[in-house]
């Protein structure tokens, strides 16, 4: 069970206290490049940050871990735990795309323009960018607390990336390369066969 998910910049820490509610941990996923994630069941399961931060631009790796193909309610990857403007990445139920939110409609499916989050069940990498950066955002994962209904996020996510500033296209694509390169990095075919052969006469 996950307790506290460490920031890397040392800020801001995702945080469950309460045991029903963490999610779990796996150490090693073979479609993430044996990289580890962490598993929310979709039942209760959810964190919060611990101290609010601006939101710009966003990276989420994470998949849908139901049996669904489309989202069985209007379940959280990414939210606003309290305010105005929750929604961050938030499935629309009946539907296999993202509600329009903080982060507008422009949301990219590994780096090309999609509001669909289909097929749910592969690894992909979320992204949008704000118009404006929004300040004290507290961030709540795998979770949505604004829609009646279950509707936690099912599934696994690898890593959350969020800048509080508006990254260009350019800044944004290396991003995106970074985290293909890290969970699906290109295979390496080795160098070119020379073969040289006779042509019988």
């Amino acid at each position: 069970k996950v307790i506290q998910w460490n920031d890397m910049s040392g800020n801001n820490h995702a945080i469950q206290g309460t045991l029903a509610s963490q999610p779990s941990y796996t150490a090693a996923i073979p479609t993430l490049n044996n990289h580890p994630a962490v598993r929310f069941d979709g039942a209760n399961d959810y964190m919060n940050v611990s101290s609010p931060l601006t939101l710009g631009t966003v990276f989420v790796v994470s998949n849908w871990g139901g049996v669904e193909t489309v989202f069985p309610n209007y379940n959280g990857l990414l939210n606003r735990a309290t305010g105005v403007s929750p929604y961050v990445f938030i499935g629309i139920g009946g539907d296999s795309k993202f509600h329009v939110g903080s982060l507008g409609a422009s949301f990219y499916k590994n780096s090309q323009l999609t509001p669909f989050y289909s097929p749910l069940a592969d690894y992909k990498i979320t992204s949008a960018v704000a118009s404006v950066p929004y300040p004290n955002y507290d961030l709540v994962i795998g979770n949505n607390p604004w829609d009646a209904g279950n509707n936690y996020w099912n599934g696994n996510i690898a890593e959350i990336i969020v800048y509080d500033t508006l990254l260009t296209i350019t800044q944004r694509n290396q991003v995106g390369q970074y985290l293909s390169n890290k969970y699906a990095p290109p295979i390496n075919l080795g160098a070119d066969i020379v073969a040289y052969g006779f042509c019988p006469v």
